[in-house]
């Protein structure tokens, strides 16, 4: 049984604490280093870094040349959403203002790439509507990718860890690169408490890179739009009650991770 917004007190607990304006305007100060002030053509454009067919697009800084990494502030969404990242709970607040530049520095890339790819090509933005009766989309997909820190975990920390098939005696779970919150000294999230602290309505900054896939998929050619996570730090915690996992019965005996 799902419990009540008015139950979840994470966002009126940041509203009131001036959590939202004072993770706004930090944002601001970042410039164009944060998505929504970052105009692509202008800050950021297209480099083709696919050494096999051309096909598959990087992008780089206009004034350097180096590899485009940018800062999105969101908050993330049920998982009803699968990865989408959303604004939820930040009406009439500077981050509002931001989220709805970030959205708008998205559809400005996909429209002009648009231009580029083949006619008859089927679009997979990242960006969507969470509702079909929204004019506009209001949900932001991140995809996590190679995002390790170096620290390996033994993979019996798993909840789905069981059964015959899972002798795992040299594999193990990589470090992702996920941030705690500044009152937990930034600490690397361990894999095992990844789910209850990336829960719907933390509120989180990530760094991502932008790549464009082109592939042709049952004799169709398709253009995926992806946003890459390289580095996610959460600003606050979510209180919004989360289903419980299980874990085996015997997890091993170790302080959780092996550096490696």
């Amino acid at each position: 049984m799902s419990i009540p917004d008015s139950e979840i007190q994470c966002f009126s607990h940041r509203a009131a604490n001036d959590i939202y304006d004072r993770v706004s305007d930090a944002m601001m100060k970042l410039g164009k280093d944060g998505l929504g002030e970052a105009d692509f053509s202008i800050d950021w454009c297209t480099t083709m870094q696919d050494n096999y067919s051309g096909t598959n697009w990087s992008y780089v800084n206009t004034k350097d040349g180096r590899p485009f990494k940018t800062n999105i502030i969101s908050q993330i969404a049920t998982s009803t959403c699968g990865t989408r990242h959303s604004a939820k709970g930040t009406h009439f607040t500077k981050k509002a203002y931001i989220w709805e530049n970030q959205l708008t520095s998205l559809e400005d890339w996909v429209t002009e790439e648009k231009k580029r790819v083949a006619s008859e090509s089927k679009i997979n933005g990242c960006t969507i509507k969470s509702n079909n009766d929204l004019q506009y989309a209001d949900l932001i997909i991140l995809t996590s990718q190679r995002i390790y820190e170096g620290a390996l975990y033994d993979p019996r920390i798993l909840p789905d860890y069981r059964g015959s098939y899972f002798k795992l005696c040299q594999n193990k779970l990589k470090q992702l690169n996920i941030f705690d919150t500044p009152d937990n000294n930034c600490k690397l999230v361990p894999m095992h408490e990844m789910y209850a602290k990336l829960r719907p309505g933390t509120l989180i900054l990530t760094v991502c890179k932008a790549h464009i896939y082109n592939i042709v998929q049952n004799g169709l050619p398709t253009s995926t739009f992806q946003l890459a996570v390289q580095a996610i730090k959460i600003l606050d915690p979510s209180d919004k009650p989360v289903k419980e996992r299980i874990y085996p019965n015997s997890l091993p005996n170790f302080d959780r991770h092996v550096e490696g």
